[in-house]
């Protein structure tokens, strides 16, 4: 079920609402008992805030949460952004941060002549 307790509905996927955890071994211990459940088409998909450290850090997550876990597939999945500019940036900006610091430098820039 999705929606609101006052206006419940049904939905084709039982995958965890967006955003519910940052933790993917909560995810993983959440989804477990359904997950399992399918005979297959079933992928549990880990969102990461930002990509990881390192291949070996991402080796190391998926082998424990397929040690630890019975879920038959899961992906692992970084959030980023791009920015014509300047390219990767780790996370979800839907404005460059490093274009805003860039203008605002230059507001305080024009600000501080037209002061002077």
């Amino acid at each position: 079920q999705a929606g609101t307790p006052e206006q419940p509905y049904y939905t084709n996927s039982s995958q965890l609402p967006v955003g519910f955890t940052d933790d993917p071994f909560d995810a993983l211990e959440r989804q477990e008992a359904l997950q399992t459940k399918y005979t297959g088409g079933t992928v549990l998909h880990l969102y990461m805030g930002e990509r990881l450290s390192s291949g070996t850090a991402c080796r190391e997550l998926v082998k424990r949460s397929l040690t630890r876990f019975r879920l038959p597939y899961i992906t692992v999945t970084p959030t980023f952004s791009i920015c014509p500019q300047h390219g990767y940036l780790a996370g979800e900006h839907p404005f460059c941060p490093k274009c805003d610091e860039e203008r605002l430098a230059e507001k305080r820039r024009r600000q501080q002549l037209q002061a002077a």
